[in-house]
């Protein structure tokens, strides 16, 4: 108990590692068991050429994957399998006792239905898609057996004529299997290239199975055969005595019902896809904002260098001579012009600071206004 007990804790731990990812490699299969029902990935790589098929007893698989890559030519094959054919009747050999009817012979067996195709559920963010072919159709119903023939009659001596054993009955041929129903909802990750419907990549059969076909009767036994007996008539010294009925022959069985055709459902997530639209309106409206932001201390740095350079230039200009009396009056009126020259320019990289502040708030909020979208 304590084995088993520690088996099954140590199956519990493995199957997540299990669910990871699922990789097969170009040209290569892979069967889906039991317990592979329900795979929650991080990745679904399916590379050119790939299979997948699954175990007799798995009758669906649901799957969802936060990165799926498909190849090309890669094929999901669930189809159901065709039900076993129904057994022939047995037939009745040879000739009935003297006098005696002959015996029928058994009717045909029922074929089995068709399995029905796997149901399968696809939840994909996708990074790139080949094409992908998807079969889950219902197998075809078993045929129905044969009847059996019907025994011979018995020879008639001392006794009126017999009658031949009926034919059996064909059996019903069994219904087909119905189609798997067929699931996929995907969005496009911001990696992916691909635009537009998914369905022009995406082939799907999942029909119902036709019903098998109709065993057929079996075949009557002969009557009894008429012979001439020694008897005087008026004709002459023999009679004839007719021959007994052949027995009826078996009734053919009823062809089996088709099965029911799979739904179809392919569908975008337009969660995922306003996830990825809101993501790169962000994108861009932050890079419009930071454009502006940019141009913006272009433009003040220009300012700041030109005043940089018109004070140089001033400085360097030649002063016509002066009396040395007048010299501190030009000086203190040249510094009050200088000093108002450097207040314009400081106002004016003021409120371009201003403006970039401004636009740097009109981004917080335009991010803020998306996230409470979301």
């Amino acid at each position: 108990m304590l084995r088993l007990l520690i088996c099954s804790i140590s199956i519990l731990f493995t199957l997540p590692a299990l669910a990871e990812s699922l990789h097969v490699k170009s040209g290569e299969s892979v069967t889906i068991e039991a317990g592979q029902e329900w795979l929650d990935l991080k990745e679904l790589i399916l590379e050119d050429g790939a299979t997948v098929s699954f175990a007799p007893d798995v009758r669906r698989w649901q799957v969802s994957a936060d990165k799926a890559v498909i190849g090309k030519g890669v094929l999901i094959s669930g189809a159901g399998l065709a039900g076993e054919q129904g057994g022939n009747g047995e037939s009745v050999t040879g000739q009935a006792d003297e006098c005696e009817d002959g015996v029928a012979g058994d009717s045909g067996e029922q074929g089995l239905r068709g399995n029905s195709g796997v149901s399968i559920s696809l939840d994909l963010k996708v990074h790139s898609w080949g094409d992908l072919k998807v079969i889950t159709s219902g197998g075809t119903g078993g045929h129905g057996g044969a009847g059996g023939q019907g025994e011979q009659a018995g020879a008639i001596d001392k006794c009126s004529r017999t009658k031949g054993g009926a034919g059996g009955a064909g059996g019903d041929g069994g219904d087909g299997g119905n189609g798997g129903n067929v699931r996929i909802r995907y969005s496009y990750l911001e990696s992916s290239s691909l635009t537009g419907p998914l369905n022009k990549w995406l082939e799907v059969e999942n029909r119902g199975g036709l019903g098998g076909k109709a065993g057929e009767g079996g075949k009557a036994g002969e009557g009894s055969k008429g012979r001439y007996i020694n008897m005087r008539t008026l004709t002459g010294s023999k009679k004839w005595i007719p021959g007994g009925q052949a027995g009826v022959d078996g009734a053919a069985g009823q062809q089996g019902r088709s099965g029911v055709d799979g739904q179809l459902v392919v569908e975008e997530n337009m969660v995922g896809q306003l996830d990825k639209r809101i993501q790169q309106q962000v994108s861009a409206q932050a890079e419009r904002i930071a454009q502006q932001a940019l141009l913006a201390k272009q433009q003040a740095l220009e300012i700041e260098n030109k005043a940089l350079l018109e004070k140089l230039a001033d400085t360097q200009t030649p002063q016509p001579a002066i009396d040395l009396k007048q010299r501190p009056n030009d000086i203190a009126s040249e510094l009050s012009a200088l000093t108002e020259s450097h207040k314009e320019q400081a106002e004016k990289i003021n409120r371009l600071e201003n403006l970039v502040e401004q636009l740097q708030r009109q981004m917080q909020q335009a991010l803020e206004a998306l996230e409470t979208k979301q």
